[in-house]
Protein backbone atom coordinates (compact mmCIF):
# COMPACT_ATOMS: atom_id res chain seq x y z
CA UNK A 1 0.00 0.00 0.00
CA UNK A 2 1.07 3.33 -0.68
CA UNK A 3 -0.30 7.03 -1.02
CA UNK A 4 0.47 9.81 -3.01
CA UNK A 5 -1.13 12.10 -5.94
CA UNK A 6 -1.43 10.21 -8.93
CA UNK A 7 -4.72 11.13 -10.13
CA UNK A 8 -4.37 14.58 -10.92
CA UNK A 9 -6.25 16.10 -7.54
CA UNK A 10 -5.44 18.47 -5.05
CA UNK A 11 -5.91 15.65 -3.02
CA UNK A 12 -3.19 12.31 -2.45
CA UNK A 13 -4.57 8.91 -3.62
CA UNK A 14 -4.82 5.53 -2.12
CA UNK A 15 -2.72 3.16 -3.86
CA UNK A 16 -2.83 -0.75 -3.41
CA UNK A 17 -1.40 -3.87 -4.76
CA UNK A 18 -4.05 -6.15 -6.28
CA UNK A 19 -1.42 -9.69 -4.95
CA UNK A 20 -3.48 -12.71 -6.84
CA UNK A 21 -4.94 -10.77 -9.80
CA UNK A 22 -1.28 -8.56 -10.73
CA UNK A 23 -2.97 -5.08 -11.04
CA UNK A 24 -2.68 -1.83 -8.99
CA UNK A 25 -5.86 -0.14 -7.81
CA UNK A 26 -5.57 3.74 -7.04
CA UNK A 27 -8.40 4.85 -5.24
CA UNK A 28 -8.49 8.89 -5.94
CA UNK A 29 -9.49 10.82 -2.70
CA UNK A 30 -12.64 12.98 -2.42
CA UNK A 31 -11.41 14.28 0.84
CA UNK A 32 -13.01 12.31 2.87
CA UNK A 33 -13.83 9.46 1.30
CA UNK A 34 -12.60 7.48 -2.30
CA UNK A 35 -13.61 7.37 -5.49
CA UNK A 36 -13.70 3.59 -6.94
CA UNK A 37 -10.55 2.49 -7.80
CA UNK A 38 -8.89 2.68 -11.47
CA UNK A 39 -6.89 -0.27 -11.96
CA UNK A 40 -3.66 -0.51 -13.62
CA UNK A 41 -1.74 -3.89 -14.95
CA UNK A 42 1.49 -4.72 -13.24
CA UNK A 43 3.74 -8.18 -12.92
CA UNK A 44 2.51 -11.15 -11.83
CA UNK A 45 1.58 -11.26 -7.35
CA UNK A 46 2.72 -7.25 -6.90
CA UNK A 47 3.40 -7.32 -3.11
CA UNK A 48 4.59 -3.60 -2.30
CA UNK A 49 4.38 -0.49 -4.10
CA UNK A 50 6.15 2.47 -3.33
CA UNK A 51 5.35 6.27 -4.44
CA UNK A 52 7.63 9.26 -5.71
CA UNK A 53 9.15 12.04 -8.24
CA UNK A 54 11.43 9.23 -10.17
CA UNK A 55 12.18 11.39 -12.77
CA UNK A 56 11.98 14.88 -11.53
CA UNK A 57 9.26 15.48 -13.77
CA UNK A 58 6.70 16.84 -11.09
CA UNK A 59 4.64 13.97 -11.33
CA UNK A 60 4.10 10.86 -8.93
CA UNK A 61 5.27 7.63 -10.29
CA UNK A 62 4.87 3.92 -9.09
CA UNK A 63 7.10 1.43 -8.43
CA UNK A 64 5.69 -2.57 -7.08
CA UNK A 65 7.58 -5.37 -6.73
CA UNK A 66 6.75 -8.43 -8.52
CA UNK A 67 6.70 -11.46 -6.25
CA UNK A 68 6.46 -14.51 -9.33
CA UNK A 69 7.71 -13.13 -11.92
CA UNK A 70 11.40 -11.67 -10.51
CA UNK A 71 10.51 -8.11 -11.89
CA UNK A 72 9.59 -4.78 -10.70
CA UNK A 73 6.88 -3.26 -12.52
CA UNK A 74 7.75 1.11 -13.31
CA UNK A 75 4.43 3.31 -13.76
CA UNK A 76 5.08 6.64 -14.92
CA UNK A 77 2.73 9.17 -13.96
CA UNK A 78 1.70 11.62 -16.78
CA UNK A 79 -0.69 14.58 -16.79
CA UNK A 80 -3.50 11.91 -17.54
CA UNK A 81 -2.95 9.30 -14.57
CA UNK A 82 -0.44 6.23 -14.89
CA UNK A 83 1.34 5.11 -17.80
CA UNK A 84 1.65 1.82 -19.08
CA UNK A 85 3.98 -0.48 -16.85
CA UNK A 86 7.75 -1.08 -17.46
CA UNK A 87 9.18 -4.21 -15.97
CA UNK A 88 12.47 -4.15 -15.20
CA UNK A 89 14.65 -7.78 -14.06
CA UNK A 90 15.61 -8.51 -10.65
CA UNK A 91 15.88 -11.69 -9.18
CA UNK A 92 14.23 -14.44 -7.24
CA UNK A 93 10.69 -13.36 -5.32
CA UNK A 94 10.90 -9.42 -4.77
CA UNK A 95 9.28 -8.25 -1.35
CA UNK A 96 10.07 -5.08 -1.77
CA UNK A 97 11.72 -1.06 -2.90
CA UNK A 98 12.98 1.18 -1.61
CA UNK A 99 12.92 4.92 -3.66
CA UNK A 100 16.59 7.37 -3.20
CA UNK A 101 19.14 9.14 -4.88
CA UNK A 102 21.72 6.70 -4.47
CA UNK A 103 24.72 8.36 -6.27
CA UNK A 104 23.92 11.87 -5.69
CA UNK A 105 22.99 12.68 -9.13
CA UNK A 106 19.28 14.26 -8.80
CA UNK A 107 17.59 10.86 -10.15
CA UNK A 108 16.09 8.03 -7.74
CA UNK A 109 17.83 4.88 -7.88
CA UNK A 110 15.44 1.64 -6.36
CA UNK A 111 16.36 -0.85 -4.00
CA UNK A 112 15.05 -4.50 -3.96
CA UNK A 113 15.17 -7.10 -1.62
CA UNK A 114 14.51 -10.37 -2.95
CA UNK A 115 13.55 -12.47 -0.89
CA UNK A 116 13.96 -16.63 -2.14
CA UNK A 117 16.89 -14.93 -3.99
CA UNK A 118 19.19 -14.15 -1.24
CA UNK A 119 20.38 -11.29 -2.62
CA UNK A 120 19.53 -7.09 -2.73
CA UNK A 121 19.25 -5.23 -6.68
CA UNK A 122 20.16 -1.94 -6.89
CA UNK A 123 18.72 -0.24 -10.09
CA UNK A 124 20.42 3.21 -11.24
CA UNK A 125 18.46 5.49 -13.15
CA UNK A 126 20.50 6.70 -15.73
CA UNK A 127 22.06 10.10 -16.47
CA UNK A 128 19.14 12.63 -16.54
CA UNK A 129 16.20 9.97 -16.17
CA UNK A 130 16.35 9.16 -18.86
CA UNK A 131 15.81 4.96 -18.07
CA UNK A 132 16.98 2.78 -16.15
CA UNK A 133 20.33 0.30 -16.01
CA UNK A 134 19.96 -3.54 -15.57
CA UNK A 135 19.75 -4.19 -11.86
CA UNK A 136 22.96 -5.18 -10.24
CA UNK A 137 22.23 -8.36 -7.86
CA UNK A 138 24.13 -8.18 -5.09
CA UNK A 139 24.40 -11.52 -2.67
CA UNK A 140 22.73 -10.82 0.81
CA UNK A 141 22.20 -12.82 3.89
CA UNK A 142 19.52 -14.87 3.12
CA UNK A 143 15.40 -14.13 3.27
CA UNK A 144 16.08 -10.28 2.71
CA UNK A 145 12.54 -8.89 3.62
CA UNK A 146 12.36 -5.01 3.61
CA UNK A 147 14.55 -2.19 2.94
CA UNK A 148 14.85 1.64 4.24
CA UNK A 149 16.97 4.41 2.60
CA UNK A 150 18.89 6.63 4.99
CA UNK A 151 22.47 8.03 5.96
CA UNK A 152 23.74 5.55 8.53
CA UNK A 153 27.55 5.98 8.66
CA UNK A 154 28.00 9.82 8.78
CA UNK A 155 29.90 10.18 5.88
CA UNK A 156 26.38 12.42 3.93
CA UNK A 157 25.93 9.76 1.43
CA UNK A 158 22.73 7.50 0.82
CA UNK A 159 22.68 4.35 2.28
CA UNK A 160 20.55 1.17 3.13
CA UNK A 161 19.22 -0.51 5.72
CA UNK A 162 18.18 -4.83 4.68
CA UNK A 163 15.70 -6.47 7.05
CA UNK A 164 16.44 -10.42 7.05
CA UNK A 165 13.35 -12.22 8.04
CA UNK A 166 15.38 -15.83 8.30
CA UNK A 167 18.42 -14.33 10.94
CA UNK A 168 16.51 -12.06 12.78
CA UNK A 169 18.85 -9.11 11.84
CA UNK A 170 19.10 -6.05 10.03
CA UNK A 171 21.99 -5.51 7.74
CA UNK A 172 23.43 -2.07 6.85
CA UNK A 173 24.82 -1.23 3.52
CA UNK A 174 27.02 1.53 2.90
CA UNK A 175 28.56 3.06 -0.56
CA UNK A 176 32.51 2.92 -1.64
CA UNK A 177 34.96 5.19 -2.96
CA UNK A 178 33.90 3.09 -6.64
CA UNK A 179 30.27 3.90 -5.87
CA UNK A 180 29.46 0.32 -5.26
CA UNK A 181 27.20 -1.13 -1.97
CA UNK A 182 28.34 -3.32 0.32
CA UNK A 183 27.49 -4.74 4.00
CA UNK A 184 29.18 -3.01 6.47
CA UNK A 185 27.14 -3.46 10.02
CA UNK A 186 24.75 -6.52 10.96
CA UNK A 187 22.12 -5.70 13.78
CA UNK A 188 20.22 -8.35 15.41
CA UNK A 189 16.83 -7.15 16.00
CA UNK A 190 15.22 -10.66 16.81
CA UNK A 191 12.51 -13.56 15.06
CA UNK A 192 11.30 -12.74 12.27
CA UNK A 193 12.50 -9.34 11.42
CA UNK A 194 9.91 -8.69 8.67
CA UNK A 195 9.74 -4.83 8.29
CA UNK A 196 12.25 -2.06 8.69
CA UNK A 197 11.75 1.78 8.77
CA UNK A 198 14.12 4.49 9.26
CA UNK A 199 13.92 8.36 11.24
CA UNK A 200 15.46 10.50 13.38
CA UNK A 201 13.99 8.85 16.97
CA UNK A 202 15.37 10.79 19.36
CA UNK A 203 16.61 14.61 17.84
CA UNK A 204 20.32 14.26 17.51
CA UNK A 205 20.02 14.51 13.42
CA UNK A 206 21.30 11.01 13.43
CA UNK A 207 19.05 8.36 11.35
CA UNK A 208 17.73 5.46 13.47
CA UNK A 209 16.02 2.28 12.75
CA UNK A 210 12.79 0.37 13.82
CA UNK A 211 11.90 -3.30 13.03
CA UNK A 212 9.51 -5.42 12.71
CA UNK A 213 9.25 -8.81 14.60
CA UNK A 214 6.75 -10.93 13.34
CA UNK A 215 7.58 -14.17 15.12
CA UNK A 216 8.45 -12.44 18.29
CA UNK A 217 5.07 -10.22 18.42
CA UNK A 218 7.59 -6.98 19.47
CA UNK A 219 8.96 -4.18 17.79
CA UNK A 220 12.82 -2.83 17.87
CA UNK A 221 13.97 0.36 18.39
CA UNK A 222 17.94 0.66 17.71
CA UNK A 223 18.92 4.36 18.01
CA UNK A 224 22.37 5.59 16.56
CA UNK A 225 25.57 5.95 19.13
CA UNK A 226 27.72 7.83 16.93
CA UNK A 227 28.51 8.60 13.45
CA UNK A 228 28.58 5.11 12.23
CA UNK A 229 27.49 2.74 15.22
CA UNK A 230 24.02 1.58 16.99
CA UNK A 231 23.32 0.85 20.30
CA UNK A 232 22.03 -2.70 21.21
CA UNK A 233 17.83 -2.42 20.06
CA UNK A 234 14.92 -1.46 22.47
CA UNK A 235 12.09 -3.88 22.39
CA UNK A 236 8.83 -3.21 22.73
CA UNK A 237 5.54 -4.85 22.40
CA UNK A 238 3.16 -4.34 19.54
CA UNK A 239 0.51 -6.73 18.78
CA UNK A 240 0.76 -10.26 17.27
CA UNK A 241 2.83 -11.06 14.10
CA UNK A 242 3.55 -7.74 13.41
CA UNK A 243 3.89 -7.30 9.06
CA UNK A 244 4.58 -3.63 8.81
CA UNK A 245 5.67 0.11 10.07
CA UNK A 246 5.53 3.23 9.50
CA UNK A 247 6.99 6.05 10.53
CA UNK A 248 5.44 10.07 10.97
CA UNK A 249 4.62 12.80 13.02
CA UNK A 250 0.95 12.05 13.79
CA UNK A 251 0.57 14.28 16.77
CA UNK A 252 2.27 17.36 15.21
CA UNK A 253 4.68 17.68 18.29
CA UNK A 254 8.20 17.20 16.38
CA UNK A 255 8.74 13.82 17.10
CA UNK A 256 8.17 10.42 15.10
CA UNK A 257 5.80 7.73 16.26
CA UNK A 258 5.20 4.48 15.06
CA UNK A 259 2.58 2.63 13.76
CA UNK A 260 2.41 -1.16 13.38
CA UNK A 261 0.36 -3.72 11.31
CA UNK A 262 -0.09 -6.31 13.46
CA UNK A 263 -1.83 -9.19 10.43
CA UNK A 264 -2.30 -11.43 14.09
CA UNK A 265 -4.83 -9.37 16.08
CA UNK A 266 -6.68 -7.28 13.02
CA UNK A 267 -5.22 -4.00 14.51
CA UNK A 268 -2.83 -1.43 14.18
CA UNK A 269 -0.91 -0.19 17.07
CA UNK A 270 0.27 3.30 17.37
CA UNK A 271 3.09 3.87 19.51
CA UNK A 272 3.26 8.07 20.59
CA UNK A 273 7.12 9.02 19.95
CA UNK A 274 8.54 11.30 23.32
CA UNK A 275 11.20 12.56 20.85
CA UNK A 276 14.12 10.80 22.99
CA UNK A 277 13.87 7.69 21.32
CA UNK A 278 11.52 6.03 23.51
CA UNK A 279 7.56 5.43 22.56
CA UNK A 280 4.13 5.28 24.87
CA UNK A 281 2.51 2.23 25.28
CA UNK A 282 0.87 1.11 22.30
CA UNK A 283 -2.28 2.45 21.39
CA UNK A 284 -4.95 -0.15 19.41
CA UNK A 285 -6.70 0.51 16.56
CA UNK A 286 -8.85 -2.38 15.09
CA UNK A 287 -8.75 -2.63 10.84
CA UNK A 288 -10.40 -5.77 8.72
CA UNK A 289 -8.50 -9.14 8.70
CA UNK A 290 -4.88 -9.22 8.49
CA UNK A 291 -3.66 -5.85 7.98
CA UNK A 292 -0.52 -6.35 5.86
CA UNK A 293 0.93 -2.78 5.02
CA UNK A 294 0.32 0.90 6.28
CA UNK A 295 0.42 4.12 4.78
CA UNK A 296 0.43 7.66 6.05
CA UNK A 297 -0.60 10.73 4.43
CA UNK A 298 -2.72 13.77 4.63
CA UNK A 299 -6.11 12.08 2.51
CA UNK A 300 -8.70 14.52 3.31
CA UNK A 301 -6.45 18.04 2.95
CA UNK A 302 -6.87 19.06 6.49
CA UNK A 303 -3.50 19.43 7.64
CA UNK A 304 -3.13 16.46 9.35
CA UNK A 305 -1.56 13.38 9.12
CA UNK A 306 -3.82 9.99 8.43
CA UNK A 307 -3.10 6.60 7.92
CA UNK A 308 -4.88 3.40 6.28
CA UNK A 309 -3.88 -0.38 5.81
CA UNK A 310 -4.26 -3.00 3.60
CA UNK A 311 -6.13 -5.96 4.81
CA UNK A 312 -4.67 -8.87 2.83
CA UNK A 313 -6.96 -11.33 4.67
CA UNK A 314 -10.60 -9.32 3.28
CA UNK A 315 -8.93 -7.81 0.38
CA UNK A 316 -9.88 -4.66 1.86
CA UNK A 317 -8.26 -1.40 3.14
CA UNK A 318 -8.91 0.73 6.34
CA UNK A 319 -8.46 4.02 6.59
CA UNK A 320 -8.15 6.34 9.76
CA UNK A 321 -8.25 10.00 9.76
CA UNK A 322 -7.28 12.61 12.20
CA UNK A 323 -10.48 13.72 13.91
CA UNK A 324 -7.88 17.18 15.05
CA UNK A 325 -7.18 15.78 18.57
CA UNK A 326 -4.26 14.32 19.39
CA UNK A 327 -3.69 10.61 19.60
Amino acid sequence: MGIGNVAGSALPDLIVTNHFDARLAVFASTGPGFALPVTVATGRKPYFVAAGDLNGDGTVDLVTANQEDATVSLLRGTDGGLASQLPLGVSVSPVSVAVGDLDSDGFSDLVVPNLMGSSVSVIRQLPGGSGFAPAVNLPSLVEPHSVAIGEFNGDGQIDFAVSHFFNGVVSVWSRGLDGGFSPTQTIPVGNGARAVAAGDLNGDGRTDLVTAGFLANSVTIVLRAGPSSFLSGMVLASGPAPAALALADLNDDGALDLLVANSGSDSVSLLVGTGTGSFSAPLSFTTQRQPFSVAVGDLDGNGQTDFAVANFGSDSASVFYRDGCQP
